[in-house]
């Protein structure tokens, strides 16, 4: 599946130091998982996207995207109670595979277990 949006060096930081479990990922997932996101907002309710001129935000829980002209260009990360987001999961998955995004969590403790 093509990438719909271009993640953006400013956005790729953001994303590694404001989003929990990210410090290290790779710039290739972070673009896919960002992509994923947005396209799972867009098939869900239009009061999660908002449009001012330029850019459009997506909401993504309390994750902010902001996209202008196809380009991730600032991601905010609301910190705190989480928002009535909820996605389907198998969608969720669905888009996970298809993007190939790998899930760094459950590989790091797949990593341990076999280490210990």
């Amino acid at each position: 599946m093509k990438l719909k949006f271009e993640l953006t060096p400013k956005a790729y930081e953001t994303y590694k130091t404001e989003v929990k479990g990210n410090a290290n990922i790779p710039w290739d997932q972070a673009e896919k998982k960002l992509n994923r996101n947005i396209l799972l907002v867009q098939e869900a309710d239009p009061k999660y996207t908002k449009k001012k001129w330029l850019t459009t935000t997506y909401s993504y829980g309390n994750l902010k995207v902001k996209v202008r002209f196809n380009k991730i260009i600032d991601i905010e990360n609301h910190k705190g109670e989480p928002t009535d987001w909820h996605t389907k999961p198998r969608r969720y998955e669905e888009l996970s595979r298809q993007l190939g995004i790998l899930d760094y969590k459950k590989r790091r403790n797949k990593i341990k277990r076999k280490s210990s």
